[in-house]
């Protein structure tokens, strides 16, 4: 399982992807439907994703769609 944190901003999310409590991979994702999805698609089933929540989010969770 790897744990993938997104710090997500108006036009791109910060990713960093843990796996063991090691950063293993770091990249920018622009916030654009093909490049997002493309991200997405990498994701494993098993992967927990952790999303900053801060600004006017109001600390709302949401949960994935099952498969």
């Amino acid at each position: 399982m790897q744990i993938v944190g997104m710090d997500i901003h108006r036009s791109f999310a910060q990713v960093a992807v843990l796996e063991d409590g090691t950063i293993i991979r770091q990249l920018r994702v622009d916030l654009v439907h093909d490049r997002l999805v493309g991200f997405a698609k990498t994701l494993r089933l098993e992967d927990e994703v952790v999303i900053e929540v801060t600004g006017k989010s109001g600390g709302r969770t949401y949960s994935a769609p099952a498969r």
